[in-house]
């Protein structure tokens, strides 16, 4: 399964090549894999000569519900199994409207999109997505901030999705920026193993792939890269305490919360990382310089995560980074100047090709990851149960 997953179609042969298993339990594994609608005959390419039976995986047989939970927005969208995005929807909801207000919210726009792309409930094989803070393995939120605490998320996304008819698929939810880093690693960059995916919204979060691997670390706080101490130099006059509890904390500095606050004193009110962007966009002088002051201070702290992980690449995304080239200077400069010469030997920062659609793309992964999983399949054949 993991080899016609991660090639594409393949013949029993090259099967066998990959494996090293002998043709006999190729077969048998085969047989299997088929009858319970993992895997079909890929039609064969016209030649001379009879070609060789190739298998696919059975990316026909229905879709994924995916979901981006942002600071002031979600996403929701439906994807194919291939991952490949069909249909999003915004939801206007800020996180303090709550978890289960926002995922009643995150099931009517997904059963909307289903009867858009006339697709049935029944169509859904699972169910993908991403939060900010931390999530453990059981689906509970951590880091307490708008109003989520330390809920049962997964229980309560299964609730709101079964009041309307969705359900008797598998939910994976994970942080947001764990799911716009597999978004990269598997659309944009599948060939680079150390990388770090920062983004820059209302939040300030990150991702971290060593190795080809997503860490998330031993309770899911991996790449929390934004709450820490500033050097006292980098600290503004009127500062305040960051959410997390933490004096002199670096995202309130340098987020697009921190950004809006201070500009409010300048008699500008933003609700989003947008808004923000797009002003500074114009040329306005002081939303600008409080911009470069914040982008500063991100490029010195994820300087920190480089001189730890020592990446290939730095992707920065989000809202206030996309289509923002001047931001990413900014912070690319900060890196390099608070960075040895020989840990950035090589090392390439850039905005994020796949802007918005990262978080979708990654969570349609999470999901699909979560399904195909040898062992999780294996589990599902031994007990009589099937793919469709």
């Amino acid at each position: 399964m993991r080899v016609i997953r991660d090639l594409g179609p393949c013949s029993r042969a090259e099967l066998v090549n990959q494996t090293g298993l002998a043709r006999a339990t190729i077969e048998d594994r085969l047989t299997r894999l088929v009858d319970a609608g993992y895997v079909v005959a890929a039609q064969s390419a016209s030649g001379t000569g009879r070609p060789a039976q190739k298998f696919r995986f059975n990316d026909d047989s229905g879709v994924f519900i995916v979901a981006d939970v942002g600071s002031t927005h979600t996403r929701v969208g439906v994807t194919s199994l291939n991952c490949e995005l069909l249909g999003t929807r915004e939801v206007p909801l800020p996180l303090d409207a709550g978890a289960r207000t926002l995922f009643a919210s995150v099931a009517e726009s997904a059963m909307e999109l289903l009867g858009d792309l006339g697709l049935a409930a029944s169509a859904v094989r699972g169910f993908g997505g991403g939060t900010p803070g931390a999530i453990d393995t059981a689906g509970t939120h951590f880091m307490p901030r708008d109003g989520w605490g330390e809920e049962d998320l997964i229980r309560l996304l299964r609730d709101e999705l079964s009041l309307r008819g969705l359900g008797g698929f598998p939910l994976e939810l994970d942080r947001d920026a764990n799911i716009m880093t597999l978004g990269e690693m598997r659309t944009s960059f599948p060939h680079i193993r150390d990388m770090l995916v920062v983004k820059v919204g209302m939040a300030v979060s990150c991702g971290i792939a060593a190795n080809g691997v997503l860490l998330r670390g031993a309770h899911g706080f991996a790449g929390d890269i934004a709450h820490r101490p500033l050097a006292a130099d980098d600290v503004p006059p009127t500062e305040t305490r960051c959410r997390c509890g933490l004096e002199n904390c670096a995202e309130p500095m340098m987020s697009g919360a921190g950004i809006a606050a201070e500009l409010r004193g300048y008699g500008h009110e933003f609700t989003t990382s947008r808004q923000i962007r797009t002003l500074a966009g114009t040329g306005d002088a002081l939303a600008q310089a409080v911009l470069g002051r914040a982008a500063r201070r991100l490029g010195i702290v994820i300087s920190g995560a480089v001189r730890t992980l020592n990446p290939e690449l730095i992707v920065i995304g989000g809202n206030l980074a996309d289509q923002n080239s001047s931001l990413i200077e900014m912070v690319r400069a900060a890196i390099l100047e608070n960075s040895h010469p020989l840990v950035t030997a090589g090392l390439s920062i850039v905005g994020s090709s796949i802007t918005v659609d990262a978080g979708m793309l990654g969570a349609a992964h999470l999901i699909r990851d979560a399904l195909l999983e040898p062992r999780a399949v294996d589990l599902r054949l031994n007990r009589g149960e099937g793919w469709l």
